[in-house]
């Protein structure tokens, strides 16, 4: 039961990760989950604050005012955003925005890299042989 207490801490901490970031269906599937794992306090809290929130918006979206346009308006803003901060892990920089001395520095890792796989495989192969 520990190993799922653990596993239902990272859950709850998803979760809060994306109750942050306004993605409540996202949080409240990890919230549920953590539940399974292993039932908490602080899970079943947020939980039922989502769900509370989750009373409150639902009358605009049904309404049919473009609340369903803004929300997909700021989620894209949002990933904008990381995006320009480098926090999705792709600049969005094409080869254009770097220096020919960062290209081949690039280039010049990436073959020795190779190299070192190979040799590493290679000896590794020849331990098993052994």
């Amino acid at each position: 039961m520990e190993g799922n207490k653990d596993e239902s801490e990272r859950c709850i901490s998803i979760a809060e990760k994306h109750i942050a970031d306004g993605e409540k269906e996202k949080a409240l599937k990890f919230l549920n989950k953590a539940e399974k794992l292993y039932p908490s306090v602080k899970a079943r809290d947020l939980m039922e604050k989502l769900s509370k929130l989750n009373g409150s918006t639902a009358g605009r979206r049904q309404s049919g005012d473009g609340a369903d346009n803004n929300v997909h308006k700021d989620k894209a803003t949002r990933n904008n955003n990381r995006s320009e901060k480098g926090g999705s892990g792709h600049s969005g920089k094409s080869p254009d925005d770097y220096t020919e001395d960062q290209l081949i520095a690039v280039k010049r890792i990436k073959k020795n890299v190779k190299i070192i796989m190979k040799s590493l495989v290679s000896q590794r192969m020849q331990q098993m042989l052994i």
